[in-house]
């Protein structure tokens, strides 16, 4: 219902991005973004992670990936492990400098969260 006229306008549908597609894009975006932009890195390293913590607890997100067309999985595998294993120290330091929260974010929640997406991942 239109709030200003109180008109009823038709359905729409829009298409919004599936959590388990952030995880790709989201852990790509932070490793293919240019180091003058590391605000924006440790923005897309938190969203992954927040994903992945908050709404992958039960497998679904990894296998919702795992099934994704195209080299998608195997790619997720690499930016994962390297964002979130390899350099979680990196990852965790640019989240806790820029995003200003309440709660630090260990490298070790980077890592539980990534092992146990890759897990899962097949």
């Amino acid at each position: 219902m239109d709030p200003t006229n109180h008109a009823i306008h038709a359905a729409v549908t829009i298409r919004l991005a599936q959590p388990a597609a952030l995880i790709p894009m989201k852990l790509r975006a932070a490793e293919a973004r240019p180091r003058s932009n590391e605000k924006k890195k440790a923005s897309d390293g938190l969203d992954a992670y927040t994903v992945l913590d908050r709404l992958d607890v039960d497998g679904a997100l990894a296998t919702a990936v795992a099934q994704a067309p195209w080299d998608i999985p195997s790619l997720t595998e690499a930016y994962l492990r390297r964002g979130f294993l390899e350099n979680a120290n990196v990852t965790a330091g640019r989240i806790n400098r820029w995003m200003n929260l309440t709660v630090v974010i260990e490298p070790a929640d980077l890592h539980r969260v990534a092992k146990r997406f890759l897990r899962r991942l097949g």
